[in-house]
């Protein structure tokens, strides 16, 4: 009713639902999609450009035919969590702001964000970044690029899609699609 056309469908279950909302439906990448295989069953559903598993190596993204995409930047949701830890690591207070973070045994922070009803997730404490390797995406075929923002702010966006344009190096640590 809002003007939304398409939907991110991360769950085959999702499929009929989107439809009936009368929308196009775009695979996110916890279908888990790994092979060219997957990627034909789910056109034949009437998903467009899957988001290809962030676990694929450039050989492996290069070897998937189809249209495709893949995460090129963005810290990769590693936990939905039911119960809202926020509030456990935390308190309500910091709960209200949706946001806090994770220290795990060896001092990684890991951003949590939250959701509806309390649900949180855990996102990985670095980004996956490639805008300085773009001529290694193309090498490998990487079709559409995929950006997955959560954390930053309007100005962080900004400057990664500076670097993206300019192909600047990472700033920071960052996690590498491997090769």
């Amino acid at each position: 009713a809002c003007g939304g056309r398409r939907a991110l469908v991360g769950n085959i279950g999702h499929l009929s639902l989107a439809r009936e909302a009368g929308l196009a439906c775009d695979g996110d990448f916890r279908l888990n999609v790994t092979n060219t295989q997957t990627v034909s069953v789910l056109e034949s559903l009437g998903v467009h450009t899957p988001i290809l598993s962030p676990e694929l190596t450039l050989p492996q993204i290069r070897d998937i035919e189809g249209d495709v995409r893949t995460i090129v930047y963005g810290r990769i949701p590693l936990m939905l969590l039911e119960k809202c830890v926020i509030r456990e690591v935390s308190d309500c207070k910091t709960c209200e702001t949706g946001r806090a973070t994770l220290t795990d045994r060896r001092g990684i922070v890991f951003p949590i964000l939250r959701t509806p009803d309390h649900r949180n997730i855990i996102y990985n404490s670095v980004p996956t970044y490639a805008g300085d390797r773009q001529d290694q995406l193309l090498h490998y075929r990487t079709g559409g690029w995929h950006f997955l923002f959560s954390v930053e702010s309007p100005r962080e966006v900004d400057a990664v899609i500076d670097a993206y344009l300019t192909g600047k190096p990472a700033t920071g640590q960052v996690r590498r699609i491997n090769k």
